[in-house]
């Protein structure tokens, strides 16, 4: 009796189901798409924010109930783009409990961009939903080293106290926002 042809299903049952660990589960958004971004806030170096680009308001979500500092639970970061160092920030009743973040590609869809569906699928198969960098912290700041993540768009999430914010991020090392 032949035992190959029986083991083969049941090895990849087990690397299926084995795939996440519970940690990797607690930094990833429920839907596992890339999501789509419509703009991004536009921050200096201190973390002042000079506009938006692509829609008048981006698709964020800074605070539990509203998108600026007078809401309880609020978070952001900057600046925005990026070189290579991010500053993020966040704010919360309790003090000083663990925040839990990671970062997503996204995909960037201005206003008045029509999708080509053949390469919108493609694009949606690049990293998925899944974190390209994922930590915790407590305090009201972190600062990431990015400059391993190439030049593009994507999502920043903030996981604390079971709510979910996030914000639109860009790498873009040849923008200068002095020309």
């Amino acid at each position: 009796m032949n035992l190959k042809p029986a083991i083969f299903p049941f090895l990849i049952i087990l690397m299926i189901a084995s795939g996440c660990s519970k940690e990797e589960n607690d930094f990833r958004y429920p839907e596992l798409g890339v999501p789509v971004i419509h703009g991004f806030w536009l921050r200096d170096e201190v973390g002042i924010t000079m506009g938006s680009l692509g829609y008048s308001t981006p698709n964020v979500k800074l605070g539990d109930q509203s998108d600026d500092f007078s809401s309880p639970f609020f978070f952001y970061f900057y600046p925005n783009p990026i070189h290579n160092f991010l500053s993020i920030y966040s704010k919360i009743p309790s003090g000083d409990l663990p925040r839990k973040f990671w970062i997503t590609h996204a995909l960037f869809r201005p206003p008045g961009f029509t999708a080509i569906p053949q390469m919108d699928g493609m694009g949606n198969m690049v990293a998925g939903g899944f974190p390209l960098v994922y930590g915790e912290f407590t305090g009201n700041h972190m600062f990431l080293n990015l400059s391993e993540l190439p030049d593009g768009y994507y999502r920043v999430y903030l996981k604390v106290q079971g709510q979910i914010f996030y914000d639109n991020l860009v790498i873009d090392r040849n923008f200068n926002p002095y020309q």
